[in-house]
């Protein structure tokens, strides 16, 4: 087994040849995994169950406290024209989405940085739904978070939770 230690987001981590990295940030550790082409802190007892879906596919993790869903759809930028996705273009689509959805949505909260991302909220009375669409100006990320338990204090820890991992990712 190979480990090393090395920075990684101004933190000393300990490396092996398993496909995540623990990092300690102050008292609080963490783990970076690799999932499906992205990278991105999990957070504790959060699972992958993409395999326990019918189709395998869209890879999906699952809370641990009311079992709230967090899929992913990927776009990788191949070749051609590089497409220059920039923050309004993630605006829009991110109204386009909402809108054919059934929800009222919360006023979109966006980041700018090397990953734009624009996401919105949407809590009902039978689901809440939290959108995020990510870009590094060549590839494309949609993250949804859907709960069916909107009314559970849990849910909201899992959103929180949710919504940490998906500030975190890596394309």
């Amino acid at each position: 087994m190979t480990v090393a230690i090395q920075p990684h987001r101004s933190w000393w981590t300990l490396r092996t040849d398993l496909p995540f990295i623990l990092a300690r940030s102050g008292w609080k550790i963490v783990m970076w995994v690799q999932f499906h082409g992205l990278q991105f802190e999990l957070p504790p007892e959060w699972v992958d169950i993409t395999d326990d879906l019918e189709d395998k596919w869209p890879p999906t993790l699952a809370g641990p406290l009311v079992g709230g869903a967090l899929q992913f759809s990927i776009a990788r930028y191949k070749s051609g024209e590089v497409p220059n996705i920039t923050i309004g273009d993630l605006r829009e689509l991110l109204t386009k989405f909402c809108a054919n959805l059934p929800h009222k949505f919360d006023e979109p909260v966006e980041r700018v940085g090397s990953i734009n991302s624009v996401g919105c909220v949407a809590n009902g009375e039978e689901e809440l739904v939290a959108v995020w669409h990510l870009s590094n100006g060549r590839d494309y990320v949609m993250a949804t978070y859907t709960s069916l338990s909107p009314a559970d204090p849990g849910t909201e820890v899992e959103l929180s939770q949710a919504r940490q991992l998906v500030e975190s990712i890596e394309i």
